[in-house]
């Protein structure tokens, strides 16, 4: 669930509205990652499902969640690295374990840093937006 852990991360460190933050992590090369993250989310976060134990009580077999991994989902994975080195400006995020099991690193990073330019640009239109 390392992925899941990680944008949970971003989202406490983020004041950004999270539409707009999630949408901008979306992009081609993330979406295979983001369809898994949306289908966690149906399924063990939506609140009209019904549950079928205690969120408390739940024993979780090692593997489970395995397809949540950040190793399984490297490109999203470096992606959300890429803002959450940029946003808390500590790069102790690439320490991390699932970084050297990756394939190509830079490239992954390169998206990660255009993305989220993309995004600061967005988010400065908005706000000149609003303040006219």
């Amino acid at each position: 669930m390392g992925i899941i852990n990680m944008l949970q991360q971003l989202a406490s460190v983020n004041n950004a509205e999270f539409e707009t933050f999630f949408k901008a992590l979306y992009c081609e090369e993330t979406a295979a990652s983001w369809g898994r993250v949306n289908e966690f989310f149906k399924k063990y976060l939506n609140k009209e499902a019904k549950q079928h134990t205690f969120h408390w009580a739940g024993c979780i077999e090692s593997d489970a969640f395995q397809d949540l991994s950040c190793s399984n989902n490297f490109k999203l994975a470096v992606v959300v690295a890429v803002f959450i080195e940029k946003i808390t400006s500590n790069a102790g995020v690439w320490q991390s374990a699932w970084v050297c099991k990756g394939t190509d690193l830079e490239s992954c990073k390169q998206l990660g840093y255009k993305i989220y330019d993309d995004y600061r640009a967005m988010c400065s239109n908005k706000l000149e937006y609003e303040l006219l």
